[in-house]
């Protein structure tokens, strides 16, 4: 397993290595492919510019810029390489779009002193700067060595690209490259405004733009390259046939030793090659290994759950019953408080009955003994009037003359009705008593007077007690 991941993480570096390598190739021929334009306007004086390689064929190198920068029919081009710098070159006008601001110079490569310039091609049909994207530039500005910039893309105003940084003078006809530097995506041409500032912006053709004007306009056959380039497809362009010719006009790297004018030995990387097919095939085995110990793995066991869902299910059933019959005792001991309720309710009821029957024989009682007292003290006041001598009935009529009075003054008009009707009554008893009594004592009964009396003071003392209740 050890092993395993160190191969894995040599294949990365090595991956990464190979990519960061290409894109530093790419920032190279960038470089190497621009160069310094230089074309007189027929009045003395000579445009400056940038152009760039597009394309290596048929004998020639053809040099993408401006219209405005070739503006007669010959240009003269100087490029750079390992520091140094060529001498000036001359090329032919080939191809020129005022609309676009573009055209092609051809410099014939006997002039380079056999070493061929790297060729940077124009952006597929297909391929699409979104704003924000990383570009890249290298042009020679005022006329000095070419130098590289970075920016990005903000936006597009019809068929042209916008982007920032703003580019100083001297870059017109400076191609625009893809952040790896593979593909050309626009023609710089000029700047939003004449000073720069942080607000400038640079405006170039864009590709397609470019490319679909010059694939209209371009008839001859030393520049069908341009349209070829549609040839193109993800894994690069075909192979360029170049026409070998001798070197003329003597040596155009006057300041580059000898040594580094001659072309480089071609280097033998069959062997490299071998080391990075097996180290290739390497790694595919250990991608399928992998696929494959992933594809099949082991399976999980799955428990089998039923005795456990059987079991809660009838702990469930168990509790639903004990949470039936908990309700059934609620239920009854819910009717049992009622009726509890129900019991003390009456017989709250019941206690507040005797209650009140106790209270009014408590009244009763009271009030018969207080009828009891003053009846003894008008006995003992009529009694102590009359004095000693005094007879029953004389003492009976003195008493009723007594009790009468005092209903009168306490009762007013119907205390002396209510005395009027219990005196008849007592007047018709004691007639009745009296005539009893007289026949007694005709019969000879001595005792017949005193229980006649008797009997009516208990009379008039009953009817004294049951006045007040009916009051």
């Amino acid at each position: 397993m050890r092993r395993f991941w160190i191969n894995v993480l040599i294949a990365i570096v090595l991956i990464v290595a190979v990519v960061a390598t290409a894109a530093h190739a790419g920032i190279s021929e960038c470089i190497d492919a621009t160069c310094r334009v230089t074309c007189p306007d027929g009045s003395g004086k000579a445009n400056c510019g940038s152009g760039c390689v597009i394309q290596v064929s048929n004998g020639y190198a053809w040099i993408l810029t401006n219209d405005h920068v070739a503006s007669g029919s010959r240009a003269w081009c100087q490029f750079y390489r390992h520091g140094h710098t060529s001498q000036k070159m001359e090329g032919v006008v080939k191809f020129r779009h005022k609309q676009l601001d573009a055209a092609i110079i051809a410099v014939h490569a006997s002039h380079f002193g056999g070493w061929v310039p790297p060729a940077i091609p124009t952006a597929p049909a297909d391929y699409v700067v979104r704003p924000g994207e990383t570009v890249l530039s290298v042009g020679c500005a005022e006329g000095h060595w070419p130098s590289l910039w970075r920016g990005h893309a903000i936006g597009y105003s019809g068929s042209n690209l916008l982007f920032r940084p703003g580019p100083e003078g001297g870059r017109s006809g400076s191609a625009i490259f893809s952040r790896d530097g593979r593909y050309i995506v626009g023609l710089l041409k000029q700047r939003n405004t004449r000073e720069v500032t942080d607000q400038t912006h640079g405006i170039a053709t864009y590709c397609r733009a470019l490319r679909q004007g010059i694939n209209a306009s371009i008839r001859t056959a030393d520049a069908g390259y341009f349209y070829r380039r549609d040839q193109c497809g993800p894994n690069g362009c075909p192979p360029q046939q170049q026409q070998q010719q001798q070197p003329q006009g003597g040596n155009n790297w006057p300041t580059l030793p000898p040594a580094q004018v001659e072309v480089a030995p071609k280097v033998d990387l069959t062997v490299t090659n071998g080391k990075l097919d097996a180290l290739n095939d390497n790694v595919a085995a250990l991608l399928v290994e992998i696929r494959t110990d992933r594809a099949a793995p082991e399976p999980i066991p799955v428990p089998d759950v039923t005795p456990v869902v059987e079991e809660q299910a009838a702990k469930i059933a168990e509790l639903r019953q004990a949470d039936e019959l908990a309700t059934a005792e609620r239920e009854k001991l819910a009717e049992a408080v009622q009726g509890a309720v129900d019991v003390t309710a009456e017989t709250h009821k019941q206690v507040g009955q005797v209650v009140a029957e106790q209270q009014r024989v408590s009244a009763l009682i009271t009030k018969e003994g207080t009828i009891g007292m003053r009846r003894a003290e008008r006995l003992d006041r009529i009694e102590k009037q009359l004095g000693e001598d005094a007879g029953k009935i004389e003492t009976t009529k003195a008493y009723m003359k007594d009790w009468f009075d005092d209903r009168i003054r306490n009762d007013g008009t119907a205390g002396w009705i209510r005395a009027a009707l219990i005196l008849a009554l007592a007047a018709a008893f004691t007639l009745f008593v009296v005539r009893d009594i007289k026949d007694k004592r005709e019969t000879g009964d001595p005792l017949a007077i005193e229980k006649l009396v008797d009997r009516i003071q208990e009379r008039l003392g009953r009817d004294q007690a049951e006045e007040p209740t009916k009051q």
